[in-house]
């Protein structure tokens, strides 16, 4: 099965609810108008979604783009805007969509949120920007997953990705003669401490020593594990983890602790430190273990 493939129709999937959310509380007059809009302006930039070098997108071109388009919107495109946030009438109805799906790389930002949101029609919540914003963010990363030449899924994350295991393995063929296919779980299972993840190895700042040996020795059961494989996201990458060692030196009694993965590529060529990862994992909510367990 064709991996990119997979990635490509869920993000279809993604941009089109997503469209739907926005176009619920814009209007879909208004809605048109900005994409439109939005078009003209990358393009009045030498930019396109989906480009590379000096055609490529980023999120602060996104982003001062977006905000310059807003005042644009014709009359009849603004009564359908008020109209339909009357009718909406809180924020609620923006469905909050998950930002780790699409969100891997670190962008330049040359506005902060407040400066942002003083520059915003009367009509346009921070929220509603926001979700507008990681629109047409996934447009540019749909374009790119889809591009013909060196597509890139840069735009797919832990999310994305999990849910891409669970999907080639639910429509995969068992060929070993089973009557049953073994069931496939994929999870989130060790980074940062946060409201919105449930994690099994929850990382924190103030973690104290014997937390961070307990945290150590839950990754090792878990690597250990016949039925796991553990993939590590840091930096832009993914790699499998490949092994895992611990020694202690007889003459100061410390422990060193590390993990063989890859930092390029996907050759087993770096041993990282125990404490490297967890300054990595506490520097991004989106840098993570991931878990996929089969169940026999």
């Amino acid at each position: 099965m064709d991996i990119l493939s997979v990635y490509r129709t869920q993000f279809e999937d993604i941009l089109a609810r997503h469209r739907s959310e926005i176009s619920t509380a814009l209007g879909e007059a208004c809605l048109a108008s900005l994409e439109v809009a939005m078009q003209s302006g990358l393009q009045a930039q030498g930019l396109q979604y989906g480009g590379v070098g000096d055609h490529k997108v980023t999120k602060a071109v996104l982003r001062r783009c977006l905000r310059d388009c807003l005042p644009l919107l014709t009359s009849s495109d603004e009564v359908e805007l008020e109209a339909n946030m009357q009718e909406t009438n809180d924020e609620s109805s923006i469905t909050p969509l998950n930002v780790e799906v699409v969100v891997i790389d670190d962008y330049e930002v040359d506005d902060d949120d407040s400066a942002v949101s003083s520059m915003l029609p009367s009509t346009i919540s921070s929220s509603l920007f926001a979700s507008m914003l990681l629109y047409f963010h996934r447009k540019d990363g749909a374009a790119k997953l889809c591009r013909d030449d060196r597509p890139s899924t840069a735009v797919c994350g832990n999310v994305a990705l999990l849910n891409a295991a669970l999907y080639v393995h639910s429509t995969s063929v068992d060929t070993s003669g089973s009557r049953r296919i073994p069931r496939l779980g994929a999870t989130c299972l060790m980074g940062k401490a946060t409201t919105k993840c449930k994690l099994h190895i929850a990382l924190s700042s103030t973690d104290s020593a014997d937390k961070q040996t307990r945290d150590w020795k839950l990754l090792w059961s878990a690597f250990t594990d016949d039925h796991t494989a553990l993939v590590v996201h840091l930096k832009n990458h993914y790699a499998l983890l490949f092994a895992l060692r611990e020694w202690k030196d007889s003459s100061t009694q410390e422990w060193t602790r590390q993990l063989l993965t890859a930092r390029r590529c996907q050759r087993p060529t770096a041993w990282i430190d125990w404490s490297e990862l967890r300054q990595i994992f506490l520097a991004w909510v989106g840098y993570k273990v991931l878990s996929f367990v089969v169940t026999p």
